[in-house]
């Protein structure tokens, strides 16, 4: 298949079609919890939102790293 070029004005030139492609190390870790059952789905979410995003910005390693971006992403799963 042939790609065709969409007439496009580019915001920024280092995006444009011509420009080299600038590869970036990333980084993807994944923590799959568990919610227990006995507690409840709004204090889970308070607890991730909270307890867990507050230690994982504030340590000394994410900036040492020149980490950008923490995300949370969830899944409930039906039961």
């Amino acid at each position: 298949m042939v790609h065709n070029q969409v007439d496009h004005q580019f915001t920024f030139p280092e995006l444009e079609w011509d420009a080299p492609e600038s590869y970036q190390r990333n980084m993807h870790k994944a923590l799959f919890l568990q919610k227990l059952l006995n507690i409840d789905n709004n204090h889970f979410q308070m607890h991730c939102n909270h307890v867990h995003s507050d230690p994982t910005v504030a340590s000394k390693n994410f900036n040492v790293a020149k980490i950008q971006r923490y995300v949370q992403v969830r899944y409930n799963s039906p039961r």
